[in-house]
């Protein structure tokens, strides 16, 4: 039985179809990098769903724009090891290392090798889990069945979250400002918000401190708000860590 005859134009079409592939994937890759400032990759098997639209349809460019759309959907920057080792060896600074390098890996991608913006999310995040806990704690002010002293160290705590959220907003405001010839002051400022918001925090805590609270209340409260303060700490820690590096000798 003969072989099958391999046509010139099976060969032509096959190696046009492979060059179309190469070059599809050079630009996704080459877009996907510059709007995220991280290497993409995706390969040129992953782009094979789109080939056959791209020959069936007729209007030529007009289907590759409309297919480009969703190839650029699929590239994702790869996150480098490198940017979750910096994390990891910058968190050594902390008080709360693995806490720092649980809270933050996540967010590799963004942060990079970058000492500034590794500080202002660790701020970020202190930031959001305050934000949340001081919604727990004014639910919590509101319950039924709160003994005196329990009604009245909720309230002050809620109070001194308030604050406390308060003085992270400023020092996240005050880090994203670029004031290179008052850097130290600029430091300084940020370190005094964020030093502000771990106060109140220590003193919210500190309110469910005595032995005749007890219970369930204080163990919620003690929990939650430990855990803020922790981040915080962490967020003061780097802070500090970058104010040291970057500031003019």
């Amino acid at each position: 039985m003969p072989l099958p005859t391999i046509t010139n134009s099976y060969i032509f079409n096959g190696l046009a179809t492979l060059i179309i592939l190469v070059q599809v994937a050079a630009y996704v890759n080459s877009y996907c990098s510059a709007e995220s400032q991280q290497p993409c990759v995706i390969g040129v098997g992953q782009l094979s769903d789109w080939v056959d639209e791209l020959k069936m349809d007729s209007a030529g460019r007009k289907s590759f724009e409309l297919r480009m759309s969703d190839v650029q959907t699929s590239a994702r920057p790869v996150q480098s090891e490198t940017n979750t080792q910096f994390i990891k060896t910058s968190c050594r600074v902390t008080t709360y290392p693995d806490l720092c390098i649980t809270t933050l890996s996540g967010y590799a991608t963004k942060i990079q090798a970058s000492p500034k913006l590794l500080a202002s999310t660790a701020l970020s995040v202190a930031l959001k889990t305050a934000l949340a806990t001081s919604t727990t704690m004014t639910k919590l002010s509101k319950s039924q069945g709160l003994n005196p002293r329990e009604a009245a160290a909720l309230y002050d705590c809620v109070d001194q979250l308030r604050d406390a959220v308060d003085e992270l907003q400023n020092s996240i405001s005050e880090m994203g400002r670029n004031e290179r010839s008052n850097f130290a002051l600029q430091m300084n400022n940020v370190q005094t918000w964020v030093s502000a918001a771990l106060t109140n925090e220590d003193t919210c805590m500190d309110g469910f401190s005595r032995k005749s609270m007890n219970g369930n209340v204080k163990a919620t409260v003690r929990r939650q708000i430990s855990n803020v303060a922790h981040l915080t700490s962490n967020g003061l820690a780097l802070v500090n860590s970058y104010a040291s590096i970057t500031s003019p000798k």
